[in-house]
This record gives structure tokens, C-alpha cells and sequence, in this order.
């Protein structure tokens, strides 16, 4: 992660949950203060949530439970993953931190013994939502040529960011208190998939670099999630060592333990409102070893296209691809 070492990277991750905490709070604050916005409007929120589940009879070193309770602000459980209760308490524990959007199904593994889960739940309204009286049914063309009817959101940005690269056009509306979501719609005679080709292609097509124009936007409504298994993607690329025998997990406890899974389920939903996005990613461990220009820009979002939420604050929230929106 282009971290010096554990220490490092522990500090530095609690530090990004203290600024999100505190930046949410004083938000709150500020909109009860000065009576901003509508009570029962939903306020934008980006939050993030850890737990370790360890079977009773693992032993944890103290200096661990520590870190995880001082930087990683985890709640620390002791269960039995024999029982079918432990499961369905993490998937609850997951439905409670993605304020509901995931409700997963667990399938239990009784060699279980260290179950880490990380979450993270992203709710912005757009800074200028789109009128639902302007949604309109349209042809989105798949990448296999394949038509499919969907709703279509219309509006027209008369201050907006966006730049034309090589191949691609992009642009950028903003979303929550510091966030934008980012729009990359790639030229005639070129896929979406060549921006996932080499993290300086995705890094360019992503960049911050916008010109000021009027945009018409038509996008469509779109709300899907997916599911997968990332031990084989970790890897191959190069985060082989918690695989396996050769395993060292002695900084968490003195029993052998390797990681068997690493499961991550995703959820995103746009509509004239705003987006919502959640997260889960479960480890499962067993035992073993600005320019003003008069010209207009048209982001007609019709076939598919690349998107990401970045956060001023956090980073990079979510990226993912809108093959087909139906």
C-alpha cells in the first residue's frame, strides 16, 4: 500500500476515521445550528466500520486488541463459527453499517477462527439534483451492441468541470459536502475496458484536471451490486504471503492461522436524488499455518461508461463500470 510499516499504516488509518467521525459531526452540527436543508432530507454520509470475530478458543495478544480498538475503532467479538447464530450476527453487524442497503447471506465454514470485516457507506445528494419531471425512457446500447430500454435523467450544468483525453471525455458532478462523482465516456472505436488497463491510464482518465463548461447530461438511473472472492486477485497481485502455510499472523496471536477468503459485496444506486454506495469486504481466516469558455460539452451517457466518487477527505470511494444500467 505504499506504506513504510504496520505501525505507519495503523496511525495513518485512524486518522482518516477520526477526520470522517469529526468532519460528520460537525456538519450536523452546523445544519442544527443555522437550520440548513429540509430535517427529514437525508444528509450526506460517509462512514466506515470494522469488527474482528475470533472463536474463543484463539488466543489474541493484547497489543493487537489494542491496536484494533485504538486505530481501526473495531469491535472485538468472541463466538463459536460452529453455531449458525455467529453468522447471521455478522451479516446483522453488516446490515446495520450499510444503513440496510446490504442484507447478506453468509454461508457458514465451520474451520473458521478470525473473521475480520471492514464497511463503508456513502450516501450524496447531487449538489443540483435532477428533476424527476425530466426523466425520460432511452435506448442504452451494451457493449455487445445489445439495446435496452431505461430511464434516462436530464439536465443541463451551466458551470460544470470537464475534459476531453485521448479517446475518452469526462466530466464531474458534485455530490455530499466534499465529494464528486466522476463520469468517463469513452470515444466512438474505443471500450471502457482500455482505462483498466494499466493504473496510469485509469489515474489519467480519473485526473482532477477539469475546464469549466455547460454540460447536458443524460444519464441513466442505475442500481446494482456485485459479489466476489478476491483471494486469486490478491494474488496475483503480489499479496500471496497471507495464503497458505507460510502465513505470519504472529503480531495477532501466537495459534498458526492463514487467510482462506477475502469476500467483497458492493452495492451502488443513482437517481435524480443522488447516489448511495456500500460496502463490505469479510476476511476469513483458518487455522493451519478552473477556465471560463463559452463552449458546450454533451455527456450523453448511452452506452458504457466508467465512474468513480472521490472524496476530498478519504480518497477514492468507490470506481466501478455501468455496462448495462437495465
Amino acid at each position: 500500500m505504499g506504506v513504510g510499516d504496520r505501525a505507519e499504516l495503523a496511525a495513518e488509518c485512524g486518522k482518516l476515521y477520526r477526520s470522517i467521525y469529526y468532519m460528520q459531526k460537525y456538519n450536523e452540527a452546523v445544519r442544527d445550528e443555522y437550520d440548513i436543508g429540509n430535517k427529514d432530507e437525508k444528509m450526506p454520509e460517509i462512514s466506515l466500520g470494522n469488527s474482528m470475530w475470533a472463536d474463543r478458543a484463539i488466543k489474541l495478544k493484547p497489543e493487537y486488541q489494542k491496536l484494533m480498538t485504538d486505530e481501526f475503532y473495531a469491535s472485538i467479538h468472541r463466538v463459536s463459527f460452529e453455531e449458525d447464530q455467529t453468522w447471521k450476527d455478522m451479516a446483522a453487524w453488516i446490515k446495520e453499517q450499510t444503513k440496510g442497503v446490504l442484507e447478506p447471506n453468509l454461508e457458514k465454514n465451520e474451520d473458521t477462527v478470525i473473521s475480520l470485516i471492514n464497511t463503508l457507506y456513502y450516501y450524496g445528494g447531487w449538489k443540483e439534483p435532477f428533476s424527476e419531471s425530466d426523466t425520460a425512457p432511452g435506448v442504452f446500447t451494451t457493449a455487445d451492441g445489445t439495446e435496452v430500454m431505461v430511464d434516462f435523467m436530464n439536465k443541463t450544468s451551466h458551470i460544470g468541470g470537464y475534459r476531453k483525453g485521448d479517446g475518452y471525455q469526462a466530466a464531474v458532478l458534485g455530490t455530499g459536502e466534499r465529494e464528486t462523482m466522476i463520469f468517463v465516456l469513452p470515444d466512438e472505436g474505443y471500450t471502457v475496458d482500455e482505462w483498466l488497463e494499466s493504473p496510469e491510464k485509469l489515474k489519467e482518465a480519473l485526473g482532477d484536471s477539469y475546464e469549466t463548461r455547460e454540460i447536458d447530461w443524460k444519464m441513466p438511473k442505475f442500481s446494482f451490486g456485485s459479489s466476489m472472492d478476491l483471494a486469486d486477485t490478491l494474488t496475483q497481485l503480489g499479496a500471496a504471503g497471507m495464503f497458505g502455510t507460510q502465513a505470519d499472523f504472529s503480531a495477532m496471536t501466537d495459534n498458526d492461522v492463514f487467510v482462506s477468503h477475502i469476500l467483497q459485496e458492493t452495492h451502488i444506486g443513482v437517481d435524480e436524488s443522488g447516489v448511495e454506495g456500500a460496502a463490505y469486504t469479510m476476511l476469513l481466516m483458518e487455522a493451519g499455518a478552473a477556465i471560463m469558455t463559452p463552449e458546450k460539452a454533451s455527456m450523453i451517457l448511452d452506452k458504457p461508461f466508467l465512474y468513480g466518487i472521490y472524496s476530498d477527505q478519504a480518497g477514492w470511494l468507490f470506481i466501478g463500470i455501468v455496462d448495462n444500467p437495465a
